[in-house]
């Protein structure tokens, strides 16, 4: 989907594994200044704001690759630090396909968090799903949809298996790399830090699988385009597809949980039917697959 000069920085180069490496920052100055490091990472230039803080385009010496670091500047200082690295050791042991993996974690010279990714963007910068959607018209292809919409709600359900829920997110908050892979970033992280301010995993659980519908709706018929079946028929969306956008915007009862969206994909056949989905929806994808099936 999109082009990329810089290389992904290879995992050996650093691993965070249980609790955070800490590499020791040996400049102390901002990353705007000429030579400033963090641990063996050398900045290059900035790559524009993150919920969290901001993101930096770094190159890596040892490996010869670029690298992404994020510096948690709204938790800078000894207790704010703390209570970031805390949370992004719980975080820094999901792995998935889709999930933006960790290379290493630690404190620069400003006392300032940092997280260092491997780079998902290309010679201009970091490509987000949302530019992604505005250059092909609005809207993706229903196949790139579809493609997206599976890789997201598997990658949310197996952060959930580990324990994890992020909350509501958007296309602003999903990189895509050259390959056409998505990847969420530092998912998990914006909710563990937003406990503090009383908001509980059930209501993150239910935004989460809000956002992947509202995602959803908003790949196959553009981001203004409210969720109609005239609307649907006229944008080229399979009736299938079609059905599991009904769904989760409410036509019939919504998905609770990204599990439950993620089991009701259609994956070219009838609706998967999860144990846990209301009687009515479970009647109804068992008609239509007896249909399907003549």
């Amino acid at each position: 989907m999109v082009s990329q000069m810089a290389t992904s920085a290879k995992a050996d180069k650093a691993v965070v594994g249980g609790a955070p490496a800490s590499p020791r920052s040996r400049v102390g100055a901002a990353p705007g200044t000429r030579g400033a490091e963090f641990g063996a990472y050398r900045y290059v230039r900035e790559l524009g704001p993150h919920a969290v803080g901001e993101r930096w385009l770094a190159f890596d010496p040892r490996s010869g690759t670029s690298c992404t670091v994020y510096r948690l500047v709204s938790f800078r200082g000894r207790m704010g630090g703390r209570r970031a690295l805390r949370a992004i050791a719980r975080i820094s042991a999901a792995r998935h396909a889709h999930l933006l993996p960790m290379l290493q974690v630690g404190v620069d010279g400003m006392q300032t968090p940092c997280v260092v990714t491997d780079y998902t963007g290309h010679h201009d910068g970091l490509v987000t799903l949302s530019q992604l959607v505005e250059a092909k018209g609005g809207r993706l292809p229903v196949p790139e949809a579809a493609r997206a919409v599976g890789q997201l709600t598997e990658a949310c359900a197996a952060a959930h298996a580990s324990g994890l829920v992020h909350g509501r997110f958007g296309a602003d908050d999903v990189l895509v790399d050259r390959f056409g892979q998505l990847w969420i970033e530092l998912y998990g992280l914006t909710h563990l830090l937003r406990r503090a301010e009383g908001v509980s995993d059930a209501e993150a659980i239910a935004d989460e699988a809000r956002s992947v519908v509202d995602l959803g709706r908003a790949l196959f018929l553009g981001e203004s385009s409210g969720y109609s079946r005239r609307v649907a028929v006229r944008a080229g969306v399979p009736s299938l597809w079609s059905s599991w956008l009904s769904r989760g915007t409410g036509s019939v009862p919504p998905f609770v949980s990204v599990e439950q969206a993620h089991a009701a994909l259609p994956n070219g056949e009838a609706p998967a039917v999860c144990r846990d989905c209301p009687a009515t929806w479970r009647d109804w994808a068992r008609r239509l697959a007896r249909a399907i099936e003549g």
